[in-house]
């Protein structure tokens, strides 16, 4: 994928995106649970981090008893 064509999100575009508050995302960004950059003061998300740290945090299903 063509990295170049990928814009930086802002707060409220990745909490639109994982339909969270705005309000959340600053403080995982607070506390440093997702990869964020900051250009001045303004902070932007690489969607592509984002989808890393989302990867990271799946839980796997149960694997179902009987059924073989």
């Amino acid at each position: 994928m063509d990295r170049s064509s990928e814009r930086l999100l802002n707060v409220r575009e990745a909490s639109a995106a994982l339909g969270l508050s705005p309000w959340t995302i600053r403080a995982w960004i607070s506390q440093r649970r997702i990869p964020y950059l900051k250009l001045g003061k303004a902070v932007r998300i690489d969607p592509l981090e984002l989808a890393k740290y989302l990867n990271r945090c799946k839980v796997p299903p149960r694997e179902e008893e009987g059924l073989e």
